[in-house]
C-alpha cells in the first residue's frame, strides 16, 4: 500500500479528526517535504542562540558509519560537560547529522545557551573524538535559524546506519501551532481507515457535516451543515431516520437523501437543480 493510502480517525466526546497515515520516511517523496517543513518549524520554535558545528577528522581512517556512532556517544558526554559549566545555566539543543562530500559525518547543533568559548569546545571535542575542528556562531533570530536549517538539511538529515538522523534535547522544542496539537488536548480513540484523507473528507461532506482542513494532513469534522439540518427537520414526524429514503421528485428539492445509521447523507444534484 502506498504512502497516504490510509488514514487514522480519532474520536472523543468533543471532536472527530482524521489524519493521513504516512510512512514518515525521508526517502519518501510524499513525506520528505512535510518532514523537512516540520523540522524547520521545530528548530525555529527552540529559539536557538548559537549554531555549533562538530567535525570528524577523516585522517583517522574510520569508516563513516563507525565515525557517526563515535560522534553520537561523544555528543552525549560533551553535553554533560557543557551543562556542568557554571557560566552555562541552560543548554538545550537539536543535533542534525550532515554527510560531507566524502560521505563522512558532521554534527550541526542549534542550541539555546549562553556563550561557550570555542577553544574550550575544541579541546573537549578533540579529547572525545581526536577531531579538534569545531565552530560556534551566534544566532540573531528565527530568520537566521531557518536559513541554517534550510542550508544543512535541504536534502534531509544524513542517515548513518541505524542512528537517528537528528535528535532534540528534552526541553528544546517550544509549543507547536495549535492545529498540530489539537488532537492531543484530550483522550481520543483512534482507528485505521483504509481510505486516503480526501475520501474521508468527501464521506463526511456527503453525510452532511462541515469539514475543516487544519493542514494538508489533518481534517476536523464539524457539525451538520445548516442546509442539511433544515432539510432533515422538514421530514414529517412519522418518518423514522432508519427509513429515510426520499427522492428529489417527492420533495421538489435538488438533493437526494439516504441514511447510514442516524446520520442523513446528502448529495447535491446539480442536474435537478437546473430543471
Amino acid at each position: 500500500m502506498y504512502c497516504g493510502a490510509s488514514s487514522v480517525v480519532g474520536t472523543s466526546p468533543a471532536r472527530t479528526v482524521a489524519r493521513t497515515l504516512t510512512c514518515r520516511r525521508w526517502s519518501c517523496p510524499t513525506c520528505k517535504h512535510s518532514r523537512h517543513a516540520k523540522l524547520v518549524r521545530e528548530c525555529i520554535s527552540g529559539q536557538a542562540t548559537a549554531f555549533i558545528t562538530l567535525t570528524w577528522a577523516v585522517s583517522q581512517g574510520t569508516p563513516p558509519e563507525q565515525a557517526a556512532r563515535i560522534m553520537s556517544r561523544a555528543l552525549a558526554i560533551l553535553v554533560k560537560r557543557i551543562r556542568r559549566r557554571q557560566d552555562v545555566p541552560t543548554f538545550e539543543y537539536v543535533a542534525i547529522f550532515e554527510a560531507t562530500q566524502q560521505g563522512f559525518p558532521h554534527l550541526h547543533l542549534l542550541a539555546r545557551t549562553s556563550w561557550i568559548p570555542e577553544r574550550w569546545l575544541s579541546n573537549q571535542w578533540a579529547e572525545l573524538t581526536a577531531s579538534p575542528i569545531v565552530d560556534i556562531k551566534p544566532i540573531s533570530g528565527p530568520a537566521q535559524t531557518a536559513a541554517y536549517v534550510a542550508k544543512y538539511v535541504a536534502k534531509g538529515p544524513a542517515p548513518f546506519g541505524s542512528l537517528k538522523r537528528y535528535r532534540f534535547s528534552a526541553h528544546f522544542r517550544q509549543t507547536l501551532p495549535s492545529s498540530e496539537t489539537a488532537h492531543l488536548e484530550e483522550p481520543m480513540v483512534w482507528k485505521i481507515v483504509p481510505k486516503p484523507l480526501s475520501e474521508i473528507a468527501q464521506d463526511w461532506l456527503d453525510a452532511g457535516f462541515e469539514v475543516t482542513w487544519l493542514n494538508a494532513g489533518m481534517i476536523l469534522r464539524g457539525p451538520i451543515r445548516p442546509e442539511v439540518e433544515r432539510f432533515i427537520r422538514s421530514f414529517p414526524p412519522n418518518y423514522h431516520p432508519s427509513k429515510w429514503s426520499v427522492t428529489v421528485e417527492e420533495w421538489g428539492l435538488g438533493f437526494s437523501v439516504t441514511t447510514a445509521g442516524a446520520h442523513a447523507a446528502l448529495t447535491e444534484r446539480p442536474d435537478l437543480l437546473a430543471t
